[in-house]
């Protein structure tokens, strides 16, 4: 488990964890963001997105024993302003896992692809997610999505190389 508060990282005013809750331990992950366009709105919005996690970010790309957690999620709303998820551990013989709700996203202004969020647990257990209140969602960069008018419905799956999952318990 990897406590060490990630370098570099500010975390923004408006994503900021309520009062009561400290910082437990991040994962880092790599894997893809599906955004779905709408028509009407003549906008992308996250729609879906599958990681696989581990401790450290250079244990990603060359030992894949040390894969320790996926993290799965999906827009609740058709415009993905409401995103829920779950990080389920890989470990074997761990039956760990935590969901989260957003309650703040923020979205990179000029591409308009993710940048982060802060989501609410309520459903946590095993060992490593039992006391998991509430979690950060951070893309290191920017991913830009295709400026072209497409149909409605359009799903475009960009990678994404850099995510961090901070993790956070009450104090």
């Amino acid at each position: 488990m990897n406590t060490e508060f990630p370098k570099n990282l500010t975390i923004p005013e408006d994503l900021k964890v309520p009062a009561g809750n400290v910082f437990k331990f991040v994962l880092y992950g790599i894997g893809v963001m599906d955004y779905k366009y709408s028509e009407s709105e003549s906008a992308w919005g996250l729609c879906k997105s599958e990681f696989i996690l581990a401790n450290y970010p250079k244990d990603l790309y060359f030992n894949s024993s040390s894969i320790v957690a996926m993290a799965s999620g999906a827009a609740a709303d058709q415009f993905g302003n409401v995103l829920e998820g779950v990080t389920k551990s890989l470990i074997p013989g761990d039956n760990s896992l935590c969901d989260g709700k957003s309650i703040a996203i923020r979205y990179y202004p000029d591409s308009k692809s993710y940048h982060g969020g802060l989501g609410k647990s309520t459903v946590h257990q095993g060992s490593a997610f039992s006391d998991i209140t509430y979690i950060h969602v951070f893309v290191d960069s920017e991913h830009p999505l295709p400026v072209d008018s497409l149909f409605d419905g359009y799903i475009y799956s960009t990678p994404v190389s850099n995510l961090s999952i901070l993790f956070y318990k009450a104090a």
